[in-house]
């Protein structure tokens, strides 16, 4: 309903399609994670603005203030939506919006939930220790500027993330073609201004955005309205039939690469081809289920399969510490989870602990012997 909203039926088809088609969103539909509800939230928010700002209609008003609110309950992150709402204020009001009292009190309601919300998990974490884990400026999600200023990143998010695995390359071929295709909608600024503020969520969260690729999630929409859009352009009768002819080529690779690219994710899930599951089942062989472990990295999913308590380290000042204060059985990981800067030492340090298993992948190390 947005697309159509936005632009036409016929660009609303094909935009729907393609996403509908995307090897990730197939994927992370499919996962307990906030990202779905996240991003369904905040496109109702922006349609129901739009109707507001069409219609004056102070139900949908209301009822965009509860979506966006509720995305951004889902994530925090999805206060990004501010720019393109900003946008949406101006084009009603023009200057006049920072005196008006309805995006005062638009903006209240959304940051007083969302205030709410995060004294109370901050009160859990006061009281129980349990948080949220995204407070960790300059640490973990957030900041992190001097990341900016590196090719890795860009390349990482670009092309590595959102270029190779989330459009495929076909349809990211499709998506630059429609940045070069002529305006179809006068409501079509609204699409980039979302894009831009999109762009500015990759920059605020920077680190978390270059290890998690399902952080680009909220940028697929609107790369498919502009796939959407070059195919409304260029699969029609007055075009050129050698671009109708690329284009429909280009489309008929984005499925086929979307297929591939979803087949080779979903075979991970095989336990009998992912290295997970095989250091997760050795690592069990060694300890009892109430015994704690020692993973290195950041990555707690192997902690989750070998259902034991236990601890992420990632530096050998961590691992002594552990090892002296806790009465961890087991210290294991992957090789590649080592950062650059602490790879040599943890590496002689494991040796010289002597690892029950090791091998180009992984390693295991007995730091107690089981008492039974």
């Amino acid at each position: 309903m947005l697309v159509q909203h936005l632009t036409n039926d016929l660009i609303a088809f094909w935009s729907t399609l393609i996403l509908s088609l995307l090897p990730l969103q197939i994927f992370y539909s499919r996962a307990f994670m906030p990202e779905s509800m996240m991003i369904m939230f905040s496109i109702l928010g922006i349609l129901l603005l739009m109707k507001w700002y069409e219609n004056n209609s102070i139900i949908a008003l209301y009822g965009s203030a509860i979506a966006i609110a509720l995305a951004c309950l889902m994530k925090i992150t999805s206060l990004y939506l501010g720019i393109l709402l900003v946008y949406l204020f101006y084009n009603k009001y023009s200057w006049k919006f920072i005196i008006k009292p309805i995006p005062w009190l638009y903006a209240l309601f959304i940051i007083s939930s969302v205030t709410l919300w995060y004294h109370h998990a901050h009160q859990n974490y006061l009281n129980g220790g349990v948080t949220s884990g995204i407070w960790e400026y300059g640490k973990d999600k957030w900041g992190n500027w001097d990341m900016l200023f590196q090719f890795t990143f860009w390349n990482r998010i670009i092309f590595q993330s959102i270029a190779e695995r989330h459009l495929t390359w076909c349809g990211f071929v499709l998506f630059v073609i429609g940045f070069f295709t002529p305006k179809i909608s006068t409501k079509e600024s609204t699409i980039y201004v979302w894009m831009l503020s999109v762009i500015f969520y990759f920059i605020i969260v920077a680190k978390g955005n270059y290890i998690h690729e399902y952080y680009q999630l909220p940028f697929i929409p609107q790369a498919t309205i502009i796939i959407g859009k070059t195919c409304y352009y260029y699969l029609n009768k007055k075009i050129p039939r050698w671009k109708s002819i690329l284009v429909c080529t280009l489309l008929f690779g984005t499925i086929i690469l979307s297929l591939w690219r979803l087949s080779d994710y979903l075979s991970r899930e095989n336990p009998d081809r992912s290295l997970d599951f095989q250091l997760a089942q050795s690592i069990r062989s060694y300890c009892l289920s109430d015994d704690t472990v020692c993973l290195l990295g950041h990555d707690p999913t192997l902690l989750y399969l070998i259902h034991r308590k236990g601890y992420l380290i990632s530096s050998t000042k961590a691992l002594e510490k552990i090892i002296a204060e806790t009465n961890c059985r087991v210290f294991a990981g992957f090789f590649s989870s080592i950062d650059k800067s602490e790879t040599q030492i943890i590496r002689e340090r494991i040796f010289k602990l002597k690892p029950a298993i090791i091998n180009k992948k992984f390693f295991i190390v007995i730091l107690k012997k089981q008492k039974y």
